[in-house]
């Protein structure tokens, strides 16, 4: 007879309180060492300390608020039931945001679509009536069978899915969930796939009776993720087909959005420089929005888009959400969760900014459209709008009169300020003064410890590269200092990886080997050169635990319907850049997925080392 034995899991003995209180101290007091800071050698360094010099501003501006945001994003491991405190705030914001969407229901008063835009209508009627002239023409006819083949499976858990196991197979596992008003459209799809239709029904074949084909929900479901440490970020877990039909939405409207330059991938970069050059100009404004993901009322929506895009974002909606039990109808169109939430959102506010650009534009034109030259003088990413700064009150005006509510604390439309925010750049003067943030580990495992320390580590690189100067922003600098002794305790092989790959997979100081080596102590995993200059070495892979098997016909049928060799998705492809590699490695070292930390070893003939 076999006996299975209970193997008591092992708990790290490692502090990781102590140890980020530790780094915190050592940060501090290598920024209070910078020169600017302390005053030594300022005349020599950057010249006579003067009102106007922006870089002296700049580097004081960093140094007080990286001390003060360092930790502010760390939730410490021993202050889990903090979270719930957390969560409840959580659900108490969304229920004031939903209760005010619920003040616009009826009260819009929208004007007349076939008005003509001239001076006799009422400017608010112009600027609306330009916007949704703009979004149709952005938009162009919806085709059934173009949206048919831009659905998918996201790789996000839904209702019925849990978050181990995200699998195809499991999400086309009977009964499949979703709410009422997406049965008729699934079936319609089944009859337009057929290789899926049958791929779905050979992988439930075995399924018993009594298990429907559906499990009709009435809404979406709350829960909540990380996000700093006074409140958690409340998303949405919506029925599987509608999450399906949703991507499918979502894709379609990244394609539309390309043709006018909002290329979702290249944005965020666009952004931060065009940021960049506002902090230095003043001519451009950034602003932010609260709650904008929930601000999207309905009867707006179903003004600014066309009949049939409206019908398709509403037919695979969620008209309720529940929140701790309880189903709360929703106010808006979408919420966070919901994969057609942020090109909505892009969109209106793009439109919008648009719309007031040429009511304020000078001279006055009746025309509804943009010119193809000043289509980049707004952009929009999410929430994140940067508009000329003339327009900038009359576009924030514009939109809180439609419902979205205006974040001053992180919106900048002064032009003598020099400071401007977008896409995670923060910059002063030209200057980029965004602080980084200590983060929890994703558990208190040993593994846990050699990935949170090189993700840590490689953020302050980055940050003191341009704090101090990329000649001696490693030398003697006690948070160097402090981490390496860890690694020499741990026992732990600093694993040294290129540039371009995550930040959990390795340390990145290749470029600056020899510096580290000459001025810490620490054991290096090795490093091997051939004859023609190929660098091997070692890294950090984290590798998912395979859940189940995989269904050939399944992944033949999802294969056989996907445009992947259309001239979007190859473009899509090429355009990833390592940025979001990087950030996608983060959210699966955060994540809750079942998987582990492996060595792996890889070559580079583009990584060049000073050793």
């Amino acid at each position: 007879m076999n006996v299975k034995r209970k193997v008591k899991k092992h708990k790290s003995s490692f502090d990781f309180d102590a140890t980020i209180t530790k780094i915190a101290q050592s940060i501090s007091l290598d920024l209070s060492a910078h020169p600017v800071v302390t005053g030594w050698d300022q005349s020599l360094m950057y010249g006579p300390q003067q009102p106007g010099n922006t870089l002296t501003q700049s580097v004081l501006y960093y140094n007080r608020v990286q001390q003060a945001d360092m930790l502010k994003k760390y939730v410490s491991v021993s202050d889990k039931e903090l979270e719930d405190v957390k969560q409840e705030r959580a659900y108490s914001k969304f229920r004031a945001v939903n209760s005010h969407m619920g003040h616009y229901s009826g009260k819009y008063n929208f004007p007349d679509p076939s008005l003509r835009v001239q001076r006799s209508v009422p400017r608010r009627s112009r600027i609306l009536l330009r916007a949704r002239a703009i979004v149709h023409s952005m938009l162009t006819p919806f085709t059934e069978d173009e949206y048919f083949l831009h659905c998918r499976n996201s790789h996000g858990t839904s209702i019925g899915v849990p978050y181990v196991d995200t699998s195809d197979e499991k999400k086309f596992k009977y009964p499949i969930s979703c709410t009422a008003g997406v049965v008729s459209l699934f079936d319609r799809y089944l009859n337009w796939d057929a290789n899926l239709d049958a791929a779905i029904k050979k992988l439930n074949c075995c399924a018993p009776t009594s298990v429907g084909r559906y499990d009709i929900v009435k809404g979406s479901r709350a829960t909540t993720v990380a996000k700093n440490d006074e409140i958690r970020r409340m998303i949405a877990l919506e029925g599987t087909i509608n999450m399906f039909f949703q991507q499918g939405l979502m894709s379609l409207m990244y394609e539309r959005m390309r043709s006018v330059g909002l290329d979702v991938d290249c944005l965020p970069d666009q952004h931060q420089e065009l940021a960049r050059l506002a902090s230095i100009s003043g001519s451009d404004a950034t602003i932010d929005w609260s709650s904008a993901s929930d601000c999207n009322h309905r009867e707006l929506v179903e003004f600014l888009f066309p009949l049939k895009w409206f019908m398709a974002i509403d037919q695979v909606r969620s008209p309720y959400m529940e929140i701790e039990g309880e189903f709360v109808e929703l106010n808006m169109i979408s919420t966070m969760g919901n994969a057609t939430t942020f090109p909505i959102e892009t969109i209106v506010f793009w439109a919008l900014g648009h719309a007031v650009l040429l009511e304020d534009g000078t001279p006055y034109t009746n025309s509804c459209y943009p010119e193809w030259g000043n289509l980049r003088r707004v952009s929009v990413f999410g929430d994140d709008c940067i508009v000329p700064t003339f327009i900038a009150k009359s576009f924030i005006a514009t939109c809180v009169d439609v419902g979205f509510i205006i974040n001053e604390e992180k919106s900048f439309y002064d032009e003598g300020s020099g400071f401007r925010e977008s896409c995670g750049g923060d910059f002063l003067h030209g200057c980029n003064v965004r602080p980084f943030h200590l983060k929890c580990p994703s558990g208190t495992r040993d593994s846990d410890i050699e990935p949170w320390l090189y993700i840590q580590l490689n953020k302050v690189i980055k940050r003191y590269i341009l704090y101090f100067d990329d000649l001696s922003y490693a030398e003697d600098k006690l948070v160097f200092r402090y981490c390496f002794s860890l690694f020499r305790e741990l026992g732990i092989a600093v694993k040294v990886v290129p540039e371009f790959f995550p930040d959990d997979a390795g340390l990145k100081i290749g470029h600056d080997l020899s510096t580290f080596r000459t001025n810490y102590q620490f054991d290096m995993s090795p490093l091997w050169v051939d004859q023609n200059g190929t660098i091997k070495f070692n890294f950090l892979n984290y590798r998912l635990w395979e859940k189940g098997r995989k269904y050939d016909d399944l992944r033949l049928a999802l294969w056989l319907r996907t445009p992947s060799q259309s001239e979007v998705s190859i473009k899509a492809k090429r355009t990833i850049t390592a940025a979001r590699q990087q950030s996608r490695a983060e959210m699966l070292y955060r994540t809750r997925r079942k998987g582990s930390y492996v060595v792996g070893a890889s070559i580079s003939s583009f990584w060049k080392v000073l050793f």
